[in-house]
């Protein structure tokens, strides 16, 4: 799942490069894109943590 997440961050970072001219809502948009992925990381542990219990 890590893997993931690192690859859609990469691949983000590297289109923000190569887009710099119409940068400005994309930023935003990555920024909201990535903060969902984490939150929906995080409660995929928490799930994880819970069926262990």
């Amino acid at each position: 799942m890590e893997w993931i997440i690192l690859s859609t961050l990469a691949f983000l970072i590297l289109f923000l490069f190569t887009n710099r001219k119409q940068s400005g809502n994309f930023i935003l948009a990555s920024f909201f894109g990535v903060f969902g992925i984490v939150l929906f990381f995080l409660k995929k542990k928490k799930r994880i943590r819970n069926h262990r219990k």
